[in-house]
C-alpha cells in the first residue's frame, strides 16, 4: 500500500509573488464581528495548491531544479551520477535496435 497523495505535494512550492494578491480566502462568514471596513477578512495563499492552474508547471519546474541540484557535476568523476555521453536508442528512430543493452 502507499499514499499518493500529490494534493498535498503542491503545499511545498511557493507561488509567484505577482499571484499572490489575488489568491487568498474571504474569512468573513467565519468572523463577522471582526470585518474590515470593506466587510472582508482576506486571508492570503502563499503555497501552490491543488486546481490552481499554474501549480502542477510551478512545482515540476521547482522539482527539475532540485533534482539538478541533488545530481551534482555530472562531468566529476566522483559523482555516482556522473556521465559523458548520452546515446538514444528510441523506437521510431531509423537505427532503433530493440536488442541493445546499456553499456557497462
Amino acid at each position: 500500500m502507499g499514499d499518493l497523495d500529490k494534493g498535498e505535494m503542491f503545499l511545498n512550492f511557493c507561488l509567484d509573488p505577482d499571484v499572490v494578491p489575488l489568491c487568498g480566502v474571504d474569512l468573513k462568514p467565519y468572523f463577522p464581528e471582526e470585518c474590515a471596513a470593506d466587510g472582508m477578512i482576506w486571508e492570503q495563499l502563499m503555497r501552490c495548491m491543488m486546481s490552481l492552474k499554474s501549480s502542477p508547471y510551478v512545482c515540476i519546474k521547482g522539482l527539475m531544479i532540485a533534482l539538478e541540484l541533488v545530481r551534482g557535476n555530472h562531468w566529476d568523476k566522483g559523482n555516482p551520477f556522473q556521465w559523458g555521453s548520452v546515446n538514444l536508442n528510441l523506437p521510431g528512430m531509423q537505427q532503433y535496435d530493440p536488442t541493445k543493452q546499456k553499456n557497462k
